[in-house]
């Protein structure tokens, strides 16, 4: 359909004064996923090798093989969508990993609980692979219902806390940014195309749920004396306790249930 010019002004206007889309240059995603091209000063913002899921799905991915190792014999052998997977189970974990990350992430995390739970009960008389059937167990439908999975996860929703990282992508163009000429010019020219096409959203912070047990293991309280800290820059992994009031001897600190 061809717009007539007025309609074309209108429709900029509309827009909201959006900035114009710059894609990125042809086959600078794939050179970069591939190591054929480097960014300048790339080695100043190293990340940890990561470890893809055994499985083969693509969702998950680990620190070390261990992780990798310890998961999948505990509970992602059961929520794995990879070609390792039962086909029969394939396309009912799909539409439940949908559903999980469009609503809640937790219920991935009460999926596991449950079925660590099993593994554990069943430990010592099994061995993992048995761990599938075991779920099937008379003993274990409880824990397949609505009211059990609902308490497990109330008490994730409890306990855990939103965990905000700065993102390594903006980390690494203020670096950029901030680098004196004639170095910066000279890198601009192979790191600009990147920012321009991201827009705002190279500086999107991740985002997560975390648990740290001394957090978590604390009495919840709706008038808290306490409080869970731990700012997106800090990168330690821990979350520090902090006093909202003068804490005697004999009081425990009571972080909030929110």
């Amino acid at each position: 359909m061809d717009l007539s010019d007025e309609e074309e002004s209108t429709l900029q206007r509309c827009s909201g004064g959006l900035k114009n889309i710059v894609p990125l240059p042809e086959g600078v995603v794939e050179s970069l996923m591939n190591g054929e091209l480097r960014l300048p000063c790339s080695e100043e913002f190293s990340l940890p090798p990561h470890v893809p899921c055994p499985g083969g799905c693509g969702e998950a991915y680990y620190c070390s093989m261990l992780c990798a190792e310890a998961d999948w014999e505990s509970s992602h052998s059961l929520l794995c969508t990879g070609e390792s997977s039962d086909p029969r189970h394939r396309e009912a974990l799909f539409k439940f990993m949908k559903r999980a990350n469009e609503t809640n992430d937790i219920f991935l995390l009460a999926a596991k609980t449950t079925i660590i739970s099993i593994f554990f009960w069943k430990l010592g008389d099994l061995y993992q692979w048995d761990t599938k059937r075991a779920i099937f167990d008379k003993e274990c439908e409880p824990l397949f219902s609505l009211k059990i999975y609902g308490h497990i996860i109330g008490m994730f929703e409890l306990n855990h806390l939103d965990l905000v990282v700065a993102s390594p992508v903006e980390d690494y163009f203020l670096y950029i940014d901030e680098m004196t000429n004639p170095d910066k010019e000279e890198a601009e020219e192979i790191t600009q195309p990147i920012p321009d096409a991201l827009g705002e959203d190279y500086s999107t912070c991740c985002e997560g749920t975390a648990f740290f047990p001394l957090q978590s293991c604390m009495n919840h309280y709706c008038c808290p004396n306490a409080k869970a800290f731990k700012r997106d820059e800090d990168r330690d992994g821990q979350a520090t306790i902090i006093a909202l009031l003068v804490l005697f001897s004999c009081e425990n600190p009571k972080p909030s249930k929110t």
